[in-house]
């Protein structure tokens, strides 16, 4: 076995050599998968999951506030799908498109439907965010791009707090995101204050 992560919240995914016949836990189906086996490994090197049970993941993020996410491909279908799981080892049973990190209680996730979505900790979807594409939640904001391609951030009461304009625009890290602006790049904080590199 070998870690693909840094341990989090006292687990780590690790990747094992395993190939087998495995299930498709989302729809019931058996089918071959030759990639190698991910599964979550504790600080004393206890393995919580089984490689024979998640042989078909294909990444496996770190915990954030109990739950890893699970990206999942059904070679029946042909299809990606995202997961999360609990520190039990319980795939829990909601499938999206697209899945983030919980930031406190909350994350974005992208429906089956195609409709960008803010879940909280019970799975229970909280907005429907009419937006092109979005972010994962960064220190409270969202980037979120509109229907002209222009990225700006709202809060988690779903108010524009910096306007759309941007280009490019990432989630916040220590109180800055990098950015693009009429094809400069730069930084900017929380408040919407520009640092520019060129």
């Amino acid at each position: 076995m070998s870690p693909i992560d840094v341990f989090s919240e006292g687990l780590a995914p690790v990747i094992t050599n395993i190939e087998q016949k495995v299930n498709d836990p989302l729809k019931g189906r058996l089918f071959d998968n030759q990639s190698r086996g991910l599964v979550f490994m504790d600080n004393k090197g206890t393995l919580i999951t089984t490689a024979l049970d998640y042989l078909c993941y294909k990444y496996m993020s770190g915990f954030r506030e109990g739950f890893a996410i699970i990206r999942f491909e059904s070679l029946a279908e042909g299809k990606t799908s995202f997961v999360y799981m609990n520190k039990q080892g319980t795939i829990l049973p909601f499938a999206f498109n697209y899945a983030t990190p919980f930031y406190r209680g909350f994350a974005v996730v992208k429906s089956k439907n195609d409709q960008f979505q803010i879940i909280n900790s019970q799975f229970e979807v909280i907005y429907t965010l009419p937006y092109a594409d979005v972010s994962a939640i960064s220190e409270g904001l969202i980037a979120v791009k509109d229907e002209m391609g222009k990225y700006g951030y709202i809060d988690l009461n779903f108010k524009l707090i910096i306007p759309h304009k941007y280009e490019i625009a990432e989630p916040f890290t220590n109180g800055i995101s990098k950015v693009m602006f009429q094809g400069k790049s730069g930084y900017i904080n929380t408040f919407g204050v520009e640092f520019w590199t060129n």
